[in-house]
């Protein structure tokens, strides 16, 4: 179960990682 659920968690994190990494820097630009 948990091999099999793995590569599925994997996936997920390749595809939120840029998108905070984008929102991080969007609130950092926009912080004074």
């Amino acid at each position: 179960l948990s091999h099999e659920y793995f590569p599925k968690f994997t996936e997920r994190i390749i595809t939120v990682t840029p998108l905070i990494g984008v929102i991080l820097t969007t609130l950092l630009c926009a912080s004074p």
